[in-house]
C-alpha cells in the first residue's frame, strides 16, 4: 500500500497528497518530488547540488528557486502536532528530514501517553500499566504505517502520476481516521480516582458481565461489492439509507425499505433500492430529518472539491423530490451535518484549515444567520462527530481537545451550557455517537466494544462484541439492537492488501477474459510467466515470513526462497531466456535463483540495484543503479558480477523487447542507442506514461490512474493509443491497479497488481441487556 506516516500526516503516494483526519493537501509535482527525496533519505544532510540533480534534474538551479521550494514544503508540512523543525537547515551544508520509523512509533506512543496523562488517573483491579501497554501498541503502529520509510522510498521514487485530489476523497475519509487513531486502541476501561478542577467525574466504569456467547450472531444486511458505511434509519424505522463507495470514482447513497432489507438477507440477495447519484459528484449520506422521511445528503464535485447540501424527500418512496440547500458546506470535513426537526436549522461542521480544526456551527436556513456552538480553535484536531438527541434539545459530540485527549461532551441547545461526559481513555476511540430512542443513554462503538454512557450519572459500561466482529458506526433500531457498519478505528489493519488479476486479450473485447491469480492467504505481486514453460509462473507472496519468491507449475505452488522476514517488497522478478534462472531485487540487493540447483545467490554486496532484467543472451543483466544520488543504467556481467555503466544518461526501469533495450527518463520512454545524445525519445503520451510501463512485441503498455484505464501504443506509431477502462473490464470497485507484469515475447496474459479496497458491509447487531 503506497502510504506512510509522517507524524500526524498520512502521505498518499499514489495521489501526491498529505492527509489527516480533517483535511487533504495536494502537493505540486516539484514539491512532492522534493518531499519524496527527503523521505528516501531520512535524517541525512542533503546538499543543494544533490537536490538540483535529483529533484530538478538539472545541473544548475538558482538558489532562490531552492529556497522557495524548501519554504513552501515547510508550510505544507505545518501541523499542530508536528515539530516545525522536522525539515532542518544545516548552514552551508544542506537540509535534512528529521524523521524515521522509530520517531514515528515514538510519536504514536506519545499521543497515547498524553491521552492517559491528560485525563483522570486510572485505577482498576486488572488495569494495565502504561509500561505494559507500550509493547502492545507497537504492532498497532505497524498497522498504521503499513510500509516503513526504507520500503516506501522505492515506491515513492517510482510512484504513479497523481490523480484528482477529490476523486478518491471518500475512500480516504473512511480509512484515514482509522490510521490516525490506531494508538488509542491500547486504552482500557478504568474508573477515575480523582478529577481535575472543573471537569466531571464518571461515577463508575465497570465491564459488562455479558459474555460473547450471550450475543446473537450479527445479521448481514448489505451484499454489494465496495464499502457500505454510515447506516441511517428514518424516524419511523421504515427506510434505511447508507453511503456506498464502489470505487474512488463512484460514491453514491442507497435508500431502501428496511423490512425488505431484512427479508433479502435470508438468501443473500440485494433488496430493491433507490440509488442516489449526481453527475460528476460524490454523494455522502448525512442524516434523516427527525420525524420526516427527508434525507440530508452532501454532494461534492469530483474535480473542484466544492460541496453542497441536498434534501431528498422520500415521503412517497420510491419516488422522491430533491432540492439544494443554500447553506455553507466544508468539503474537507468528514463530520456529518444534521437538520433540525422543523427543517429551519442546520447543524453542520465548519473546517478552519489554517487552524486545522473543525467547529460546530448552527445555521438558520431562512436568513443564513450562523452561530458557532462549539469553537475548536486551539484544540488538537477539533470536532470528530456529533449527534442530535431525540427531542432535539441536546447535542452530544466528540472532539480531540487541546490536551490531545479525545473527549465526549453534551451541549444543551436551550441553555447553551455543556458538560464533559467521558474521555476516550474510558470509552475507547468511538467514531460515531448515537442516542438511544429514549434519549437517556449515549452509545458508541470503538471497534471491539459497545459502549454506553448513562447521562443521569455518567456511568460508562462496555460489552465485548462477538469474537471476530468489528464495528464503529451505529444507528438505533430499538434499545437492544442497531444497524452498524464495519468502519472502525481498526480498519487500517484490513486495508491495502495486494492481489493479482490476470487479464487475457486485454484489448480484444471478443476474447477478453479475467481471472484472479491467487485466492489464498496473504498479498501477492509481480507474477512473471516463464518464457519457456507456459504453465510456470514466478511470483512474490507476503505471508507470515515476509515476502518470498514462489513458483507455480502445473497449478501447484511451492516456496523457493527463505529470505529474511521483511515487509519490504520484492522488486521486479525476471526470468532468464532459457527459463532456468530468476533474478530479482530485494532491499536494492540483487539475487539470483537457479531452479535446477535450487540455489539462491546474492550477486553483489551493494544495496543499489532495482529492476534487473536479463540480456537476451542470458550472459548479463541490465539494471537500474541508484548511485551518487542518480538513477543510472548499468550492465552486470554473469557470473563474475563485473559492472559497466551504459552511457552517461540518467535513466530507470530498463526493459528489453525484441532484442532492443529501452528505459524510462522524465516521463518519457527512451530507446537506448549509446547512452547519450543518440538515445531516442519514443513516447507521445508523456503526461500519462509512468515508470510502471511494460513492453511486449513492439507495443508499450501502461495504466493511467486519473482516467482509470489501461493504454497501449505501437512503438512505430506512438500516437495510435488504444484504451480500455476499468469499467469495461468490470474491475471498477475491486481495487486500484498499481503495476503490472507480462512476458516480453508474448503479450498474453497481463498480470495486474491491484491494491484491494476493503469490503465493508452493514449488519443488524442485537446485544444482551446491560446490567444496571
Amino acid at each position: 500500500m503506497l502510504m506512510m506516516l509522517l507524524g500526524p500526516w498520512t502521505i498518499d503516494v499514489a495521489r501526491f497528497a498529505l492527509v489527516d483526519v480533517q483535511q487533504e493537501r495536494e502537493l505540486e509535482p516539484l514539491l512532492f518530488r522534493l518531499l519524496q527525496h527527503f523521505l528516501a533519505h531520512p535524517q541525512r544532510v542533503i546538499a543543494r547540488q544533490e537536490l538540483a540533480d535529483q529533484v530538478w534534474q538539472q545541473a544548475y538551479v538558482d538558489d532562490n528557486a531552492i529556497n522557495r521550494a524548501i519554504s513552501d514544503l515547510r508550510k505544507v508540512l505545518q501541523h499542530p502536532l508536528l515539530d516545525a523543525a522536522v525539515l532542518k537547515t544545516h548552514h552551508r551544508k544542506g537540509y535534512s528530514l528529521q524523521w524515521n520509523t522509530a520517531l514515528q512509533q515514538q510519536f504514536a506512543l506519545n499521543q497515547a501517553k498524553a491521552a492517559i496523562e491528560a485525563g483522570p488517573d486510572f485505577v482498576t483491579e486488572d488495569a494495565t500499566s502504561l509500561q505494559q501497554a507500550e509493547p502492545q501498541l507497537q504492532p498497532l503502529v505497524g498497522q498504521a504505517q503499513p510500509t516503513p520509510l526504507s520500503a516506501v522510498a522505492e515506491a515513492v521514487v517510482h510512484a504513479p502520476a497523481k490523480t484528482s485530489l477529490w476523486s478518491r476523497r471518500f475512500l480516504w475519509l473512511l480509512i484515514l481516521p482509522c490510521l490516525a487513531f490506531g494508538a488509542y486502541l491500547l486504552l482500557t476501561e478504568a474508573k477515575p480516582s480523582a478529577d481535575k478542577a472543573g471537569s466531571v467525574v464518571a461515577t463508575a466504569i465497570p465491564t459488562a458481565a455479558a459474555q460473547a456467547s450471550d450475543w446473537q450472531k450479527p445479521q448481514q444486511l448489505s451484499w454489494a461489492q465496495g464499502m457500505a458505511s454510515t447506516p441511517l434509519l428514518s424516524s419511523d424505522k421504515r427506510l434505511l439509507a447508507y453511503s456506498q463507495l464502489n470505487s474512488p470514482q463512484q460514491a453514491k447513497v442507497i435508500v431502501q425499505l428496511f423490512s425488505n432489507t431484512l427479508k433479502a438477507t435470508a438468501d443473500h440477495s440485494a433488496s430493491e433500492a433507490v440509488s442516489l447519484e449526481l453527475a460528476d459528484h460524490h454523494l455522502q449520506v448525512q442524516n434523516w430529518q427527525p420525524g420526516r422521511a427527508v434525507l440530508l445528503v452532501q454532494a461534492q464535485h469530483r474535480q473542484s472539491g466544492n460541496c453542497s447540501y441536498r434534501l431528498y424527500d422520500f415521503s412517497a418512496y420510491p419516488a422522491y423530490q430533491q432540492q439544494q440547500l443554500d447553506a455553507k458546506c466544508s468539503s474537507g470535513s468528514k463530520v456529518r451535518a444534521v437538520l433540525a426537526a422543523d427543517g429551519q436549522m442546520l447543524y453542520r461542521p465548519e473546517l478552519e484549515p489554517e487552524q486545522n480544526s473543525v467547529h460546530l456551527v448552527q445555521e438558520e436556513l431562512a436568513t443564513g444567520q450562523q452561530q458557532v456552538l462549539v469553537n475548536s480553535r486551539g484544540t488538537a484536531m477539533g470536532l470528530l462527530d456529533f449527534t442530535l438527541s431525540p427531542d432535539g434539545r441536546q447535542l452530544a459530540y466528540a472532539r480531540l481537545d487541546s490536551s490531545k485527549t479525545g473527549l465526549l461532551y453534551l451541549y444543551d441547545l436551550t441553555t447553551q451550557e455543556q458538560r464533559q461526559l467521558a474521555s476516550f481513555g474510558q470509552t475507547g476511540m468511538v467514531l460515531q455517537l448515537a442516542f438511544n430512542p429514549a434519549g437517556d443513554y449515549l452509545y458508541g462503538l470503538n471497534g471491539l466494544e459497545l459502549v454506553r454512557i448513562r447521562l443521569a450519572d455518567l456511568r460508562v459500561q462496555k460489552q465485548q462484541l462477538p469474537a471476530g466482529f468489528e464495528a464503529g458506526e451505529l444507528n438505533f433500531l430499538d434499545d437492544q439492537s442497531a444497524v452498524v457498519s464495519e468502519v472502525s478505528v481498526r480498519l487500517a489493519g484490513r486495508s491495502g492488501s495486494m492481489q493479482v488479476v490476470q487479464l487475457d486479450h486485454l484489448f480484444d473485447e471478443q476474447q477478453r477474459k479475467l481471472s484472479w491469480f491467487w485466492r489464498g492467504k496473504g498479498s501477492v505481486a509481480a507474477v512473471t510467466p516463464n518464457p519457456v514453460k507456459p504453465d510456470s509462473f514466478a511470483f512474490a507472496l507476503l505471508q507470515d515470513r515476509g515476502w518470498q519468491i514462489w513458483l507455480r507449475e502445473a497449478g501447484q505452488d511451492k516456496q523457493l526462497t527463505e529470505l529474511q522476514s521483511s515487509v519490504d517488497p520484492i522488486n521486479h522478478i525476471n526470468w532468464s531466456p532459457d527459463g532456468k534462472q530468476l533474478v530479482f531485487s530485494h532491499k536494492k540487493i540483487l539475487w539470483l535463483y537457479q531452479l535446477e540447483q535450487q540455489k539462491l545467490t546474492q550477486l553483489l554486496p551493494q544495496a543499489e540495484f532495482l529492476f534487473p532484467v536479463f540480456d537476451p543472451s542470458g550472459d548479463s543483466l541490465v539494471v537500474q543503479r541508484d548511485l551518487n544520488k542518480q538513477q543510472q543504467i548499468w550492465r552486470v556481467q554473469l557470473p563474475s558480477g563485473q559492472l559497466q555503466r551504459l552511457g552517461l544518461n540518467q535513466g530507470s526501469v530498463p526493459q528489453f523487447d525484441q532484442g532492443q533495450l529501452y528505459y524510462y527518463r522524465g516521463n518519457q520512454l527512451m530507446r537506448y542507442v549509446d547512452g547519450g545524445k543518440g538515445d531516442q525519445v519514443l513516447s507521445r503520451d508523456a503526461g500519462s506514461l509512468l515508470s510502471s510501463y511494460r513492453l511486449s512485441q513492439g507495443w508499450v503498455y501502461y495504466y493511467v490512474h486519473d482516467k482509470a484505464e489501461f493504454r497501449r501504443f505501437p512503438l512505430h506509431q506512438p500516437d495510435a493509443v488504444e484504451k480500455v477502462t476499468l469499467q469495461q473490464l468490470q474491475l471498477q470497485g475491486k481495487g486500484m491497479p498499481m503495476t503490472f507484469t507480462m512476458q516480453p515475447s508474448e503479450p498474453q496474459p497481463l498480470f495486474v497488481n491491484m491494491m484491494i479496497y476493503p469490503q465493508l458491509h452493514l449488519y443488524l447487531l442485537r446485544w444482551p441487556a446491560f446490567a444496571d
